[in-house]
């Protein structure tokens, strides 16, 4: 067992995060890195780098043995926290600039008081007239610059440019297999599944979804003529619930209306 002073560094980025235990090691396994990728670990910085660069980037070293006494550890802990800032956001991961054995804003001297200053700052910002949209549209202009500036987003060349090349095809690979593992939703009711058509967008995959539209219409067309004369859901309410194109859901709504 050993105790001591340890340091959680980022390897990409440099970032770090200072801790003291009395068994590092059963710290560093169990308290950080099962929390971690169980994505449930109580400092919210280093679960989102965790998250984002992969926990292969990350090593942890003891800086300083100290004996497995309470006082002394949180001590040195202190010693650490104000010669190399690891709380400031820039620097490191820590969240409490004070060793006082833990590290979320439970244990912030200023917790309640931080989460006020966010709760108002945010209020204030982003509710009613307080957002800076509240009662504007975007122009057609600056909806076609969005657009172009998202072209090329979460390709392999954007990863490879942000994180390097192993780095950026790994993160691109993972990525990828989440899109392609990810659960679709279904219309479900007592005599029939609808398959999802959410997470087509590929042009390849235009027919399917063609197909999967279809069959629901020659299937359950009289279903869906009494949904919509219900007038119980709006039409975005009834493309998700039914999991039908909206273009396609209006053409359908004016054949009923005609």
């Amino acid at each position: 067992m050993r105790s001591g002073i340890y340091k959680i560094t980022n390897e990409v980025t440099g970032k770090f995060y200072i801790g003291s235990s009395e068994d590092v090691d059963y710290r560093w396994e169990v308290g950080h890195k099962q929390a971690l990728n169980r994505n449930q670990h109580c400092n919210p910085r280093l679960q989102h780098s965790w998250n984002f660069y992969g926990g292969d980037k990350f090593t942890m070293i003891i800086i300083e043995t100290v004996d497995p006494k309470k006082e002394l550890l949180l001590e040195r802990e202190q010693h650490y926290l104000d010669t190399f800032k690891p709380y400031i956001q820039g620097i490191g991961y820590n969240i409490c600039p004070k060793a006082e054995g833990g590290d979320n804003l439970k244990h912030h001297p200023r917790g309640k008081e931080i989460i006020q200053e966010w709760k108002d700052k945010y209020s204030k910002l982003y509710t009613g007239e307080g957002n800076p949209m509240f009662g504007k549209k975007h122009s057609k202009q600056s909806i076609k610059e969005q657009k172009k500036k998202a072209i090329g987003r979460y390709t392999l060349n954007w990863f490879i440019e942000r994180l390097g090349k192993l780095e950026g095809e790994r993160k691109f690979q993972e990525r990828r297999m989440m899109l392609m593992n990810r659960p679709k939703s279904c219309f479900i009711n007592k005599e029939t599944i609808i398959p999802s058509f959410l997470g087509f967008k590929h042009k390849k995959d235009l027919g399917e979804k063609q197909r999967r539209t279809k069959f629901y219409f020659d299937t359950r067309w009289n279903e869906f003529v009494s949904l919509v004369k219900s007038k119980k859901y709006s039409q975005r309410q009834l493309s998700v619930m039914l999991n039908i194109p909206r273009p396609t859901l209006k053409v359908r709504i004016k054949q009923i209306n005609e």
